[in-house]
């Protein structure tokens, strides 16, 4: 006699699933035991690992999924049915140039219905696209020079410049709840200051915001500029470098309004480097003593060099740049190119990487991309990725009505391809920067 011995599983889980109200691609799941909540639509699927209570983000916009929920030694639940709620119907949508496993995108945009100044806003937001340019998530806010990065995983940090109304540093997560929020004006030996503009990201430590600030009140030294680091646990102060107190000597006498326009800093290794774009110039400073170490562009404290040893010319640095990273001995410059035909080149946007040989003196080009008629007059940005690089870069009609569209995309690590791809082929569609992650949330 022969014995068939069938595996039996046990009773069916219990599923509960309806869609989040806070988050409108998301839906709040129940189980009756530790599983697995699997939601599929035809050309997509959601997994998430729920004890007893959970979010499923990410779901696509008014599409419908069936959401299950599987466990070892359990049948597997019925399915539920949702429908995820439509986008709104001013947010801007990109169209996929380009395909390639891309990951997703943080990133802030706005649409504007006046071609004739960046101020006429119709509609702004921060959102997540995924690698077919789809919104993953969508946040009314920002509009300007806002930036964005992730604080923790389901976590979102924005601030800067805000057109129409101030912008200080703020955290919010998935379901769009204030976490955390600096302060409008915080006040220093008497002056206030907290007139925040262009850049606003993470400490080296994690524990803090780095942002650029002016000071409030009016007085000869508006040009002037600050970087402030506040902590995310109780807003404190954590360290404050003012220019014309720790760089008048290193700095060129200013003249007219902004003559510097520090639009981007970042920390690294004990280091702060700031982006002076109306300078074409760089500044490290060292953290601990506040010191400018030294200052990188055309005709400053570094030689320019081809991975060869060849010396490349005045033109061949980055003139007018956005956005500025560095990491170990590597920096990372989305170069607008603005001021290089002054200098006797073409205005031609560039993206590149420096490697800074500080002892010597030396920065060697590792990598610069442009293409023919590439230009854009204002933002955009530029951060390393596996095996590459993620650009973002701006339509700018009210000053380029013939200029290309926004777009983000993907170099490879060599710069010589692109292996991504969207395009907002709406004139109208103006982004700052965007922030890439290998998953989301």
């Amino acid at each position: 006699m022969i014995l068939l011995l069938v595996a039996c599983k046990g009773p069916p889980l219990s599923l509960q699933a309806t869609l989040s109200t806070e988050d409108s691609h998301a839906a709040l799941v129940t189980v009756s035991a530790p599983a697995t909540v699997v939601c599929t639509s035809d050309d997509d699927e959601r997994v998430l690992n729920v004890e007893e209570e959970g979010t499923v983000r990410g779901l696509l916009a008014a599409v419908e999924y069936a959401c299950v929920a599987q466990a070892e030694g359990w049948s597997d639940s019925p399915p539920v049915l949702l429908t995820a709620q439509a986008l709104p119907g001013d947010l801007p949508l990109p169209t996929l140039k380009i395909r390639g496993d891309a990951g997703f995108h943080l990133l802030q945009y706005s649409k504007l219905n006046d071609l004739s100044t960046e101020k006429a806003i119709e509609a702004r937001y921060l959102a997540v696209l995924d690698d077919k340019g789809r919104p993953r998530w969508q946040f009314p806010g920002g509009a300007g020079d806002v930036d964005t990065s992730w604080r923790a995983p389901g976590e979102i940090l924005f601030g800067g410049f805000g057109i129409d109304k101030p912008f200080p540093p703020t955290v919010v997560d998935l379901d769009g709840k204030v976490l955390w929020m600096g302060p409008d004006e915080v006040v220093i030996a008497g002056r206030p200051y907290g007139d925040w503009n262009h850049d606003a990201g993470l400490n080296a430590e994690g524990n803090g915001v780095m942002g650029l600030v002016r000071q409030l009140d009016t007085g000869p030294d508006d040009y002037n500029f600050q970087i402030m680091e506040l902590s995310l646990e109780n807003g404190e102060v954590l360290w404050f470098w003012d220019a014309f107190t720790y760089a008048a000597d290193v700095l060129p006498p200013p003249e007219g309004l902004d003559p510097y326009h520090a639009n981007a800093v970042w920390e690294d290794s004990g280091r702060v480097y700031v982006s002076l774009r109306a300078d074409n110039r760089v500044i490290a400073i060292e953290k601990a003593t506040k010191k400018v170490l030294w200052s990188i562009g055309p005709g400053l404290d570094f030689a320019l060099q081809d991975t060869d040893g060849k010396p490349l010319a005045e033109i061949e640095w980055f003139y007018s740049q956005h956005d500025v990273k560095v990491i170990g001995d590597l920096m990372y410059v989305y170069d607008n190119g603005n001021e290089r035909k002054e200098a006797g080149g073409t205005a031609d946007t560039r993206v590149e990487v420096f490697r800074i040989d500080e002892d010597r003196r030396i920065a060697t080009r590792e990598m610069m991309w442009t293409k023919k008629g590439w230009f854009t007059f204002l933002w955009g940005g530029i951060d390393p990725i596996p095996n590459g690089y993620n650009v973002a870069a701006s339509s700018l009609v009210w000053m380029e009505p013939d200029g290309p569209t926004a777009e983000l995309f993907h170099l490879d690590e060599a710069g010589e391809e692109i292996t991504w791809r969207i395009e907002f082929e709406d004139p109208t569609v103006t982004l700052y920067r965007s922030e890439w992650s290998a998953d989301f949330p």
